[in-house]
């Protein structure tokens, strides 16, 4: 909003003030989603491969399983491990 003057107009100097302070108020807002927006991205990434080392783990023992109860044990451990490399 223009700043009136003395002479009953907005100066140059207020107008360009106050573009200046709109700006810098557009960048903490800008400044804010970015932030916002990579908590939930690095939240997201960490279920996924939460979610990727359950179905490495699940997998793994399952086919594990075929050769006995260690098969299952190695299997579902390098299913987990397989499964959080991606």
């Amino acid at each position: 909003m223009p700043r009136p003057t003395g002479l009953g107009g907005a100066g140059l100097a207020g107008i360009a003030t106050d573009q200046f302070n709109e700006s810098m108020n557009l960048q903490k807002q800008v400044a804010q989603q970015d932030a916002e927006r990579e908590q939930h991205n690095k939240a997201v990434r960490q279920q996924n491969q939460q979610s990727n080392a359950s179905l490495g783990a699940s997998t793994g023992a399952l086919v594990g399983s075929y050769f006995g109860p260690w098969g299952t044990v190695i299997g579902g451990a390098l299913g987990y491990l397989g499964g959080r490399a991606f």
